[in-house]
């Protein structure tokens, strides 16, 4: 990612068949990471809660965040 450049993601959250919870970043419709939680280490958070931002060790600002929830 060049520096002092802003770039825009899109993170989709959902919750899977399995009941793990699927996680996709995309830059521009191309998927950059993709994660499951299986719950492997304790049950993965399926339900309605708080949104948070974190950068452990990195420098970053963050601007027009939205959160839309489908059913």
């Amino acid at each position: 990612m060049p520096a002092g450049v802003w770039q825009s993601f899109a993170v989709d959250v959902v919750t899977t068949a399995s009941g793990a919870v699927g996680i996709d970043v995309r830059q521009n419709d191309r998927l950059m990471v993709a994660a499951t939680d299986t719950g492997t280490t304790g049950r993965p958070i399926t339900g309605a809660g708080a949104v948070g931002l974190r950068g452990d060790n990195c420098e970053f600002e963050f601007d027009q965040v939205g959160v839309v929830a489908t059913e």
